[in-house]
């Protein structure tokens, strides 16, 4: 995990990075399948597209992709031999991220800094002659999905692009984005999802997956609305011909910060031990367009009955497809050290999972902690005392995952990928627990481990601090005021969690717990 910080900065930062691309020539036949006239492969004005640049063909696809495995020397080499023009260096102002352009060709090549994928994204100009099916830059998003296949509309407002659509393909995918959904003036690029450990599936624009299980959307809402997600929020909103109108929002809570909502502000749709589902309505600002008005009132009325399609993660069985009547049926592996639980979660997901999404791999991960859960809850259900201990132990470190996830959300500029994280680390808390019970009186009082004991504390104090005395800067200045709250909540749940600690048996037990704790540092 250490540096994932870092890594999620940059893709998040790509993913929001656009630049204008240059003039009108085509790439040369050194990149590209041979053709006999390569620079009009494509006629932009007749809407033409050639089948030998379209990032759909196995053929084209490879060897284009082969760019993004280029370091930047390796990479400006080769684009001078293929393109036949010297290619433009230079830094992104905004990102910091570097580039190569070549400005006939109407390409931008940004750069990570890192060895295992060199490449971040390539931006690509609609002059150019590569296109994604009959789709290219400088094309609406309803003309793109009609072409290509409906998905989900996201919403960033902070991007300088605020709407993208995306379509996922082998090591790479193909991101559309556009301030206005219904201009003409899309931008297309292709950006590496090399950084993710599973490969992305395209988006249903009928259906909204939140952590704890989806929504089905009415039908004649699929094209005309956003969504918007941050960590468990997700906002609907209506487009409208010049702006978004926020119309639901739907929030995924665990028990505690449901206990800190403003709770008369939502209607509860699912409640168990592990959280709560919930809903507001945000109706109000409405179109001004008679038109417009006319069908936000109607998504209006057809929201309740939205919100009731809701199906959890277990009634949708999303989990367990290798055919076991239950997933908890495995013997549970034993944990003696934080690299079992990794590795056992790893082998669950391998072994019990079909969907390679990202949602795919959370819900696995939240099934497999439940098996956990009710291990621990086994163990204890005879002794009240120690229950309550184990109770306490987890709300606590709960609590700190939740709110370190979300002042790295806020500080890093926002990404989906902060939920995910919180949402598998979560996860694996019961896991904690169980390797702590069963290791309650490993050497206990050696030396050894109260050494180790007082140096995993001095971390987690030297943590606390870090957020405490430091003064923080929000990468977008929007979410400042955000930023201030959620530090004030996660130095709240470091001194929750270490007066609790610092109470906890010299054996190796605490130590597992505390190596789990020392993954919430700043340095992470």
């Amino acid at each position: 995990m250490k540096t994932k910080g870092v890594i999620l900065t940059i893709i998040i930062l790509s993913l929001l990075a656009f630049t204008a691309c240059g003039a009108k020539t085509g790439p040369s036949k050194g990149t590209q399948a041979d053709t006999k006239n390569s620079a009009t492969a494509t006629n932009t004005e007749t809407g033409r597209f050639a089948s030998e640049y379209d990032l759909k063909n196995s053929e084209f696809f490879n060897k284009f992709i082969a760019y993004f495995d280029l370091d930047k020397k390796a990479l400006v080499q080769k684009l001078q031999q293929d393109y036949k023009e010297a290619p433009i260096e230079g830094t992104d102002s905004a990102t910091g991220m570097s580039w190569v352009k070549l400005d006939k060709a109407g390409l931008v090549f940004y750069l990570t800094g890192e060895d295992e994928i060199p490449v971040s994204h390539v931006e690509v100009a609609e002059t150019n002659s590569i296109h994604f099916g009959e789709t290219r830059g400088g094309m609406t998003f309803s003309d793109i999905m009609k072409n290509v296949g409906e998905t989900m509309i996201i919403e960033d407002p902070e991007a300088e692009d605020r709407f993208s659509i995306i379509y996922p393909l082998k090591e790479a995918s193909v991101i559309f984005s556009t301030k206005n959904v219904y201009d003409a003036s899309s931008k297309m690029k292709l950006s590496s999802w090399g950084y993710y450990d599973q490969e992305p599936t395209l988006r249903s624009a009928s259906e909204i997956q939140t952590s704890r299980g989806s929504f089905q959307l009415p039908r004649n809402w699929v094209g005309k609305i956003s969504l918007r997600e941050t960590v468990d929020t997700y906002t609907i909103s209506y487009l409208g011909k010049k702006e978004a109108y926020p119309l639901v929002e739907i929030v995924s809570m665990n028990v505690s910060e449901w206990e800190d909502a403003d709770q008369a502000k939502y209607k509860i749709i699912s409640k168990n031990e592990d959280g709560v589902v919930a809903a507001k309505t945000l109706a109000t600002n409405k179109p001004s367009d008679q038109e417009e008005a006319k069908f936000f009132l109607t998504m209006e009325t057809e929201v309740e009955k939205m919100l009731d399609t809701f199906k959890s993660n277990d009634e949708l069985g999303n989990t367990n497809t290798s055919g076991s009547s239950s997933v908890c049926t495995d013997s549970l592996p034993k944990v003696a050290e934080l690299k079992d639980i990794f590795k056992a979660f790893e082998q669950y997901y391998q072994n019990h999972s079909e969907d390679p999404s990202e949602a795919g791999m959370d819900e696995a991960y939240s099934e497999f902690g439940k098996c956990f859960t009710e291990k621990v809850n086994d163990m204890v259900s005879d002794n009240s005392i120690k229950g309550k201990e184990v109770s306490d132990l987890r709300a606590s470190i709960s609590d700190l995952n939740s709110s370190w996830y979300d002042w790295h959300y806020y500080s890093e500029g926002g990404g989906t990928m902060w939920s995910h994280m919180s949402i598998r680390q979560g996860s694996m808390i019961d896991a904690v627990l169980y390797g702590y019970l069963q290791q309650l009186d490993s050497n206990m009082g050696s030396k050894s481990i109260e050494a180790k004991f007082n140096e995993l504390i001095q971390q987690l104090m030297d943590s606390r601090d870090y957020y405490k005395q430091g003064n923080f800067e929000a990468m977008n200045e929007e979410d400042q005021a955000s930023l201030d709250e959620a530090t004030k909540k996660l130095v709240s749940s470091y001194d929750d969690l270490l007066s609790f600690i610092k109470k906890m048996p010299l054996t190796e037990a605490s130590i597992l717990v505390l190596e789990f704790l020392s993954s919430y540092n700043p340095g992470e």
